[in-house]
């Protein structure tokens, strides 16, 4: 899981890791830039297929996706991640799948909305 260290017991400084999901490349970017922002570090990827061949190589995440993305190969590789997932939606969200920590987020993202789900996801 990914979590935030206590930086007053004196471990060095690191940030989680934000796998971000979309095809949209200017939201991808915004989204990447807003959670730099944040303090977070962060990957993007324009599809489920280069995230599913990245996907042994990342360590603890927390993962961001375009709910369009989400399909059933994605779903079985981050179920046994255990990692949390943020589905973005259009309206349309569906059902979270058992056995995960998924959490929807209405687009557009025009609140922190987002922010805080990966607070709380992080937490």
């Amino acid at each position: 899981m990914c979590g935030l260290p206590d930086a007053s017991a004196g471990e060095p400084a690191w940030s989680p890791l934000i796998v971000v999901l979309d095809e949209d490349e200017a939201l991808r970017e915004a989204l990447r830039f807003s959670l730099e922002t944040e303090g977070y570090r962060v990957r993007v990827f324009a599809a489920a297929e280069a995230l599913l061949a990245a996907c042994n190589r990342l360590g603890s995440a927390c993962f961001v996706l375009d709910e369009t993305a989400f399909d059933a190969r994605l779903r079985a590789a981050l179920r046994r991640r255990r990692d949390p997932v943020i589905l973005l939606s259009a309206g349309r969200a569906r059902r979270p799948m058992s056995g995960t920590r998924v959490r929807v987020v209405e687009k557009p993202l025009m609140t922190d909305a987002l922010s805080r789900q990966i607070a709380a996801a992080l937490a």
